[in-house]
């Protein structure tokens, strides 16, 4: 936990929550519909900075076993759209399934 806990204040910084387990690490935001725009843009940064990191403590980031969900309203998510995230040279396409922890999460609002 030591190893991996400057990761907890990059995201800190960066105003991202974290949660991590065991090899696990989930990045996410909360933000207003009309505000999806910076959010993107701030969660990208934020993975780049970690990426970096990473790769300074010879480390990978798996972009291969990465997931987005966008978790709104129904009205929400189909007036403004589930975005892509950008991990280094991969888009991760957003998806209605996402698993945490071995466990699926759907979003059942399309």
């Amino acid at each position: 936990m030591l190893y991996t806990a400057e990761l907890e204040d990059i995201a800190a910084e960066m105003g991202i929550n974290i949660h991590m387990y065991a090899d696990d690490t989930q990045l996410y935001i909360h933000c207003k519909p009309s505000d999806t725009v910076d959010a993107v843009a701030m969660l990208e940064r934020c993975i780049a900075v970690v990426d970096n990191w990473m790769a300074a403590s010879r480390l990978k980031m798996n972009s291969d076993k990465s997931e987005v969900i966008w978790v709104g309203s129904r009205r929400t998510v189909l007036t403004h759209g589930c975005p892509a995230i950008r991990i280094g040279n991969d888009t991760i396409s957003a998806t209605n399934k996402a698993r945490l922890l071995g466990v699926d999460f759907y979003r059942l609002d399309v």
